[in-house]
């Protein structure tokens, strides 16, 4: 069972944190390092400038006597920036970390983080990995609303809309943004008609620019919502509900909001273009 006590690791070849009696700690009892765990890659997700995301599938017999599935990320080192990050503290994987659990004990709805480490490597400099829970049976809501009669059915069914206007506000007054709120980073079990937010490399919790950063998040959901055709009275019940929650005017939420809306409008309509060319 895990606990949520947290354990800080240092080893001769890497350090970082875990959850207390989470499936990582037992398999670091085994001798392995972060980086011999993706041997148990399950499923590769994606590798993307210099990040490889995948699902790993931990045997019995490296755990406490059950099969995990967990979600895994590798940062590979990317010079120059990779020993300005070090220099300055600034290392993806912590930080992935430290906003995953902030957020979490905030009550919004994340991944639960379950370890990171730093492993350091003779030629390359250092790699970071981060372990949380795998959302097992989620879909991300982009791939739902590709599937029209589906993501109209999980519309119907209740007021997701509102509930992830709800979710995002619970997001910001937190002080953090996520930096990148586009429906794929937003998981939901399709079942219970829950959701999770993904995808924390960009999340920060702003001192300066918080405003502009909360906008940027509402602006790409509604981006996505727009390119999903969901009803314009939908995203303006999203709009609203979202104002309401954060306690501020739907005027300011709107004027926040139009302009980078505009901004990125016009960037999706050159990628398309240029797709088609």
């Amino acid at each position: 069972m895990i606990t949520g006590q947290v354990i800080t690791v240092r080893e001769r070849r890497f350090f970082g944190a875990l959850e207390a009696n989470s499936p990582i700690e037992h398999a670091l009892g085994h001798g392995l390092t972060p980086e011999q765990l993706f041997q148990f890659q399950d499923r590769l997700i994606k590798v993307d400038n210099g990040i490889r995301t995948a699902l790993l599938r931990l045997p019995q017999g490296l755990t406490d006597g059950q099969e995990w599935v967990l979600f895994a990320k590798e940062y590979a080192p990317r010079r120059p920036l990779h020993f300005l990050r070090v220099w300055l503290h600034r290392e993806r994987a912590p930080r992935v970390w430290h906003i995953a659990r902030y957020l979490m004990a905030a009550g919004v709805p994340v991944a639960r983080p379950l370890a990171y480490f730093i492993q350091k490597t003779t030629l390359d400099g250092r790699k970071g990995y981060y372990f949380s829970e795998a959302l097992l049976g989620c879909r991300d809501l982009r791939t739902i609303a590709g599937e029209p009669s589906r993501f109209q059915e999980l519309m119907a069914r209740g007021d997701l809309i509102e509930d992830l206007a709800t979710g995002i506000a619970a997001f910001h007054k937190t002080g953090a943004s996520h930096g990148d709120m586009k429906w794929g980073n937003i998981m939901i079990d399709e079942a219970r008609g829950r959701f999770w937010f993904i995808d924390l490399d960009a999340a920060r919790h702003r001192r300066f620019h918080g405003r502009y950063a909360m906008a940027r998040d509402v602006a790409r959901f509604v981006l996505n919502s727009m390119e999903a055709g969901l009803p314009k009275d939908k995203i303006e019940q999203f709009i609203a509900s979202y104002a309401l929650r954060r306690n501020l005017p739907l005027a300011r939420v709107s004027a926040d909001m139009a302009p980078i809306l505009r901004r990125l409008q016009k960037r999706h309509q050159k990628k398309l273009a240029t797709h088609h060319h």
